[in-house]
């Protein structure tokens, strides 16, 4: 119930003191906010890739960020079919996903639409950026989802 007023300052310190490291199943309890979260939203409808092979991609301008399905064409797509390992270490505890063809992230039998989403659903922690969190490996070169968009989408120069 909590999670329907989670945009309430007093009811999100509610949450928090419920889902904090010390409270008793606080994964559990981070995983169902999570969830209840991530389906009260509605789905976005996929958009046609607006690059073709070989050049530079462009942003779709109605879009407000780069995503994963951004990423997708600068990635190995036998790679993608099989899924690409992302591993991820939160306190002691280190956490596996697959990236999939489809731009998702599968954690704990479900697919995410975003490296956050994901990230706080394997580690029930509800203040973790999953694209500084989620690291991939390409060409035996380990970084994370943050560098590998940097390196594709370097952010504009200043006007």
């Amino acid at each position: 119930m909590l999670a329907r007023y989670g945009d309430d300052p007093a009811i999100q310190q509610l949450i928090d003191d419920k889902v904090g490291p010390k409270a008793p199943y606080s994964s559990a309890a981070a995983m169902a906010l999570a969830l209840q979260r991530a389906c009260d939203r509605p789905a976005a409808a996929p958009t046609p890739a607006a690059t073709t092979p070989g050049t530079t991609p462009t942003i779709d301008p109605t879009r407000s960020r780069i995503d994963l399905q951004d990423l997708l064409e600068h990635l190995d797509p036998d790679d993608l079919k099989a899924g690409i390992t992302l591993t991820g270490r939160h306190g002691k505890k280190a956490h596996q996903a697959v990236l999939n063809h489809e731009g998702q992230i599968k954690v704990l039998g479900r697919p995410w639409r975003t490296p956050t989403t994901a990230a706080r659903a394997a580690t029930g922690s509800n203040k973790i950026d999953g694209w500084d969190f989620w690291r991939l490996t390409i060409a035996g070169v380990e970084q994370t989802l943050a560098e590998f968009r940097a390196t594709h989408f370097p952010p504009p120069a200043p006007a």
